[in-house]
């Protein structure tokens, strides 16, 4: 069959750093193409050629056998190139009709009007096989249902000829992510060619034609009979080496004396519904809990980002002034929030900026900050982690999202915090990087930090935690321990199919 679409010897530089070496794919109409590596390998800097945002340093592509040069994203978008990209980057207060239409030149009359609104919903049903209400705002809606949006805009108007889907999945349930794959087979019965980039290496070996490694820029397999490959040679494949194991040995740990971390009877209007736990020296908790079931509102509570009505947080048996971020840092309390991008660093700084400057005051002396030392404790921090490239100096932004990750959680190295709370710590994060960052959390954790993880990731929790709480309706229905934790049972206990072995609201559970 001819290519619809192809690229051939495709370079980009960065600050000298190679992000793309001689990188060649081409896709046949109806064809998935997966597109895996670790962070930093070069999939997002190939991602932004293809949609117009980079131009390519070297290299052709081609679309129905001819050849262009570098596209533009109006270029990209006229030929029927649409991406959906990883980050949830949307206009809060706009709703779901107008988030459909901003930027489309065929869009014409009101945008308001129940002509509209009726081809809102019956493209959202037809292609997506959901349901949602157009005149609802973004901001008024679930994280899988603005990732369905995003994807649903892709879709929505003019044929689509190339759709490249970057992480899809990552903050889908499991039906939605069965409703995504329904509607990629949809469009592929109709001759789209699909692109499709994802960490979650199973999706990857059951849904894809064809399997397209990169490893620091290059690529280095192209796999056809994906029904044959593993997902440990998948992995082995992309990281260079071989993995014998993805999460750190540790024995599960015993219960100090006193909490480290006290949580008693939180609640706000919403969400949650007094709940009471607590961490302890050197533990991994984690809470689990399915899309909507309260898990993030109850970190920002925990953390100091919302005001609960009732209840208090204790570090060490100190109360924490109840909405503030200041006085939860100065307990001790460290967070690692979901949406690094806007929430977890300073994009147009450097690496070194961002790792030293939670410590900044340990860096300095008579409020002088000490260059030699930022230096010292940056080149260990990105030797530690392998953050790629190594170069203090490198711009925040241009770092693969895996790197950005490691550099959010190795921040906090040494810094003196007692208890660290991180949300989705792997999110969009390769197999590779995800082994460091289990490695380094695992290190704190013996070093006495309390460790909080919530994760929609349930294979994360049962591989680091000693102890999960899963929250259901915004209450805490299960905790699970040791052995009793693993997939099959976080699943079961949060989508309420199981009877948990241990219930209960206020007090400890």
């Amino acid at each position: 069959m001819t290519a619809v679409f192809q690229i051939e010897h495709l370079s980009k530089a960065f600050h000298g750093h190679m992000a793309l070496d001689d990188v060649s794919l081409s896709l046949e109409k109806g064809q998935t193409c997966a597109l895996v590596g670790q962070n930093g390998a070069g999939k997002s800097t190939l991602i932004n050629i293809v949609s117009g945002l980079y131009a390519p340093d070297g290299g052709e592509i081609r679309v129905d056998g001819r050849t262009l040069g570098a596209l533009s994203p109006k270029d990209a978008a006229h030929l029927g190139i649409r991406v959906v990209h990883q980050e949830l980057s949307v206009a809060p207060n706009l709703s779901v009709a107008e988030t459909l239409a901003v930027g489309e030149s065929n869009f014409h009359g009101r945008l308001h009007g129940r002509a509209f609104h009726d081809r809102v919903r019956e493209e959202f049903r037809t292609k997506l096989g959901v349901s949602i209400e157009p005149s609802r705002l973004l901001r008024e809606l679930s994280t899988a249902e603005v990732k369905l949006v995003q994807i649903a805009k892709a879709l929505f108007n003019g044929r689509v000829r190339v759709l490249v889907l970057d992480e899809p999945t990552a903050p889908l349930s499991s039906d939605e992510t069965r409703l995504l794959f329904h509607a990629i087979d949809t469009l592929k019965q109709g001759g789209t060619a699909i692109i499709y980039v994802s960490h979650y290496l199973d999706e990857v070996l059951g849904h894809s034609d064809r399997i397209v490694v990169l490893r620091n820029g290059r690529c280095v397999s192209s796999l056809e009979n994906t029904a044959k490959v593993r997902s440990d040679q998948l992995a082995e494949l992309m990281v260079g080496r071989t993995l014998t194991q993805l999460y750190p040995d540790r024995s599960f740990t015993q219960r100090s004396a006193s909490p480290r971390l006290m949580v008693e009877n939180l609640s706000d209007r919403r969400q949650p519904k007094h709940v009471s736990f607590t961490v302890h020296r050197g533990e991994i908790l984690g809470i689990s809990g399915i899309v909507g079931a309260g898990k993030e509102h109850l970190i920002d509570l925990i953390v100091g980002l919302s005001r609960p009505d009732t209840g208090k947080v204790e570090v060490d048996g100190h109360p924490i002034r109840r909405g503030s971020v200041r006085a939860a840092i100065a307990a001790g309390i460290a967070f690692i929030p979901r949406d690094r991008r806007s929430s977890g660093l300073i994009q147009d700084a450097s690496l070194e900026l961002n790792l030293s400057l939670p410590r900044i005051a340990q860096l300095s002396t008579w409020n002088v900050v000490r260059k030699s030392r930022v230096s010292r404790f940056v080149q260990d921090v990105i030797q530690q982690l392998h953050i790629v490239p190594n170069d203090p100096d490198h711009p925040m932004r241009l770092l693969s999202g895996g790197n950005q990750q490691k550099a959010v959680i190795g921040r906090w190295i040494g810094s003196g915090a007692s208890v660290l709370v991180l949300e989705d710590p792997t999110f969009g994060v390769d197999v590779g990087a995800k082994a460091d960052i289990y490695k380094l959390i695992v290190e704190l954790a013996r070093n006495g930090v309390a460790i909080l993880i919530s994760s929609s990731d349930f294979a994360e929790l049962a591989g680091l935690c000693d102890r999960v709480l899963v929250l259901r309706r915004s209450s805490i229905a299960a905790e699970l321990s040791h052995d009793q934790i693993t997939e099959q049972s976080l699943l079961a206990m949060a989508s309420g199919s199981s009877q948990s072995p241990t219930t209960g609201q206020g007090g400890e559970v």
